[in-house]
């Protein structure tokens, strides 16, 4: 799960300020955070049901 943590709770801001710094477009900038927060959120999923499947076994 920490992947998941990793990219929507580190990355999903730094690059929201990188974008909006450069750009200047905080929609921009905020749409691609929400997309990263989203891929932390799917990622976190995935692995807990990969990992129950796995201890099952």
């Amino acid at each position: 799960m920490f992947i998941g943590f990793a990219i929507s709770g580190y990355f999903g801001p730094t690059v929201m300020s990188n974008i909006y710094r450069s750009t200047g477009e905080y929609q921009e900038a905020f749409l691609i955070a929400a997309i990263l927060n989203i891929a932390g959120i799917v990622l976190s999923f995935i692995y807990t049901k990969v990992n129950k499947k796995i201890l099952s076994n």
